[in-house]
This record gives structure tokens, C-alpha cells and sequence, in this order.
């Protein structure tokens, strides 16, 4: 199946992003090709009939394999590294916590966070001038190891912004614990980027060197100990306390006491799951999808937002028109908001702004979060047959999702590179 073979050593993987590197032996070799550095091998496939293939006609062959035992320390039996029968009935238990009601009571937390942001972006943009862009990697490299410069240049790390507004987000709505992470750096907060931090280096060892006899006494493995021993203890107390909780309402009613609506309207996710599944809600369970969602889930919203706020704003101005729509459609939002008297967001300006939501989805087709997906084959097996010619159709990059475009009708290789806010809507109206 594989069409060519790409080896090499260690320091060739490490010496870039992991990401440039199999974009590279992409556009080299096409769609479908091996990797093998040392006793390990891979079958790097970016196309979407040999993808749909593994996540879900064939899923019963494969297993989530080195990812699973990866992350498994770390996230537990959460639903990232849960095998499928334990992913389905996890999900079972998280999914009716997303209710529509949950998700409207969480707008106004989420207004707080974001002005939050915004005012901390307007305190920077008034007591500096704009700072010039680095013109290369190096340059943008140098700036991320040692940011001080750039900051008194007036520069903003949006990514670590976007980061801290949904750490505290996800803190708040899920936990009920405010890490004001967008207004200083906790110990916690410390806590959670480093131990992502390790999840990602792991995945992208070839050795799993954190099992190497003697490996725990490594000053970088220490530190992570230390750190996830943090956490831990955060969320078994959260978990502890929201059981507790649970308990003092179960008294109130008992006793005929009223329990207010204003204990219960912002309820969190935590909260929802230890109220509707009671003693079933083990916290062991309960810990490990926390974990999951505080250590994986703050930081994909992050990336998506970053990308795409690089998307439209980058500097050849190729999303210019995508971004006049996206700020027309915002200004009457907050237009219509001042006509109903009211600066809380509701539901229904969700809803309504439908050309943000295609920028996100295809801030996240550009840029895939996860931008890699492991599989371990459990047999051997036949893959189907690349979609079309990958060469020839030039098929999103190794961390692409499949494109929902025709063979008949493929774009050129620059359309599907680029920023198309409506490219999931009817062709017959305008990108």
C-alpha cells in the first residue's frame, strides 16, 4: 500500500516540527507512505477513503495503540485513551451534561471570561505601538523561547491568550474553580502546560524512554511527577467537594429547605455529572475525564482560535473580504443587542452568527485539532484505494480531514489551502 519508504534517524524527526516534516514527505511521496526510524515504522496516511476506512468502517481493527499507552498515566481511562466499549459508555454518562439549558447558562460565564481578555488587550494596545513581524521561523522561534523582547515592543502571544481565557473557562464551567490564569500565572496553571508539554514529547518519542528503569529520577521526570501529583490532588478535591455538595442539597430537601435557584443556575459539569449519576459517578471515573478535558480540551480551542485569527488576519490580506463579512455580521449582532437594551450574549446570537461558525470550521479543516491521529493495526488488513490520484488531486496535508469535494469536482491545489468560509455550503453561493 505504501508507496514509498522515508527513513532516517532520530535528530532528523527532532531537528523541525514533527508536522513540516511529514508535510515534506507528503508532497514527495503522495498521500499514503511509510516511515521507519529504527525498530519502529509508520503508515502516514492524508487521505480520506483510506482514512473513513480506519476511524470507522474498519474501527474494529484498530486500537488507539502508543497513543492509548501514552497517554494512559497521564489521562487516566479517560476518553482519550479508552478503548471503544469504555468510550461508548463514558460518553453515554458525559454527553447529557451538554444540554441545551447548560449551554445557555454558561454564556454569561463565558462574557466574563472573554472581557477579561478583551480588557487586557486594550490595556496592551494602549500603551504601545504596533511591533514588527518576525519575517522568518528562526526569528518567530526566538521570540516564543524568550518573549520579553517582543512584549515590550508591544507584541501579544495570542496563542498563550486564547490559552488562558479557556483554561479559565473550562475551569470555571467544568470544575467551578476560577484559575485566573488571564490575569497571572498560578502554580497550577504551571502545572497543567507542563504536564501537556510532556504528553506532547512522549508522543512524539520514538522510545518510550519514561519506562527505562531509572527514568523517574530524571530531573525533567521529577518535575512532571511533582506537577501531576498537583493536579491530582486539585481534582480529587474538586470531585471530593462536589459530591459533598450534592449531599447538602439532598439534606436541604429532606428537611423541606429551599434550594435557590441562584445555587443551581451555573451549574457545572462536574457538578451535572456527581447530581445525575450519583453514587454511579465513581471518582475514578469522574477524574479521569476531568483530566481529560482540562489538560487536552483548554488547549485545541486555543489552537483553532489562534489559527484562524492567523488565517484572517494574515498579512497578504488573502481573507480580507472573509473578514469584513465575519466583523459586518458581529457589529449587527452587538447592534441588535443595543436595540433590545441588553450586553449579555444569548443563545440565539449564537445562532445567529453563522458566518462565525464556518470560520472556525474551517479554521479547523485548515488546521485539524488533533492535527494527528494514531491507529494500531490489531490484524493485518486491505486498505481501500486512495481517493482519485493524490498527486494529482493534491490532497490536504498528512494532518488533514477528508475533503467532502467530488473527484469531478476537485478544486485546484491553492483552493483547498486556502481560507473558504462557505466551502461546506451549497456550491451555487459564493466562498
Amino acid at each position: 500500500m505504501a508507496k514509498s519508504i522515508a527513513t532516517g534517524d532520530l535528530q532528523t524527526l527532532v531537528g523541525g516540527p514533527l508536522f513540516l516534516l511529514l508535510t515534506k514527505y507528503h508532497n514527495e511521496l503522495g498521500p499514503v507512505f511509510k516511515l521507519a526510524f529504527g525498530p519502529r515504522s509508520f503508515i502516514v496516511v492524508a487521505d480520506p477513503s483510506i482514512m473513513r476506512y480506519i476511524l470507522r468502517d474498519g474501527a474494529m481493527n484498530y486500537d488507539k495503540g502508543i497513543l492509548a499507552e501514552i497517554l494512559a498515566p497521564i489521562l487516566g481511562n479517560g476518553l482519550i485513551p479508552a478503548d471503544p466499549d469504555v468510550w461508548r459508555r463514558r460518553r453515554r454518562v458525559i454527553t447529557p451534561a451538554f444540554h441545551k439549558q447548560w449551554l445557555a447558562s454558561t454564556l454569561s460565564l463565558f462574557d466574563e471570561c472573554t472581557m477579561e481578555l478583551v480588557d487586557d488587550l486594550k490595556a496592551r494596545h494602549a500603551t504601545a505601538e504596533p511591533a514588527p513581524l518576525p519575517a522568518t521561523v528562526d526569528a518567530w522561534t526566538a521570540w516564543k523561547a524568550d518573549d520579553a523582547q517582543p512584549r515590550a515592543l508591544g507584541a501579544v502571544d495570542m496563542e498563550e491568550r486564547f490559552c488562558s481565557v479557556s483554561l479559565d473557562i473550562i475551569g470555571r464551567a467544568v470544575f467551578d474553580y476560577d484559575f485566573g490564569s488571564a490575569k497571572a500565572e498560578s502554580p497550577l496553571v504551571r502545572a497543567v502546560y507542563r504536564c501537556l508539554i510532556e504528553a506532547e514529547k512522549r508522543t512524539t518519542a520514538f522510545i518510550p524512554f519514561w519506562l527505562i528503569p531509572g527514568a523517574q529520577f530524571l530531573p525533567s521526570q521529577v518535575a512532571f511527577k511533582n506537577d501531576f501529583d498537583l493536579l491530582n490532588a486539585k481534582l480529587d478535591e474538586l470531585v471530593a467537594q462536589a459530591f459533598e455538595e450534592q449531599i447538602d442539597d439532598d439534606d436541604m430537601l429532606e428537611a423541606g429547605q429551599e434550594v435557590t435557584k441562584a445555587s443551581t443556575e451555573r451549574i457545572s459539569l462536574l457538578r451535572f455529572l456527581v447530581t445525575i449519576r450519583g453514587e454511579e459517578a465513581s471518582t475514578g471515573q469522574l477524574r479521569d475525564d476531568l483530566m481529560t478535558m482540562l489538560v487536552a480540551g483548554h488547549e485545541t480551542t486555543a489552537a483553532l482560535l489562534t489559527w484562524t485569527l492567523y488565517e484572517l488576519f494574515h498579512p497578504s490580506k488573502r481573507a480580507a473580504g472573509h473578514l469584513e463579512r465575519l466583523r459586518a455580521e458581529v457589529d449587527a449582532n452587538f447592534a441588535l443587542r443595543k436595540s433590545e437594551n441588553r450586553t449579555a450574549t444569548a443563545y440565539a446570537d449564537v445562532v445567529d452568527c453563522a458566518f462565525a461558525r464556518l470560520c472556525l470550521a474551517e479554521g479547523l479543516r485548515l488546521y485539524p485539532q488533533p492535527p494527528l491521529l494514531i491507529r494500531r493495526a490489531l490484524d493485518s488488513d486491505e486498505l481501500p484505494q486512495p481517493y482519485a490520484d493524490g498527486r494529482r488531486t493534491a490532497p490536504p496535508p498528512p494532518s488533514g480531514p477528508p475533503s467532502r469535494s467530488s473527484p469531478r469536482s476537485s478544486p485546484p491545489p491553492r483552493s483547498r489551502r486556502a481560507l473558504q468560509p462557505r466551502r461546506m455550503l451549497s456550491s451555487s453561493e459564493p466562498g
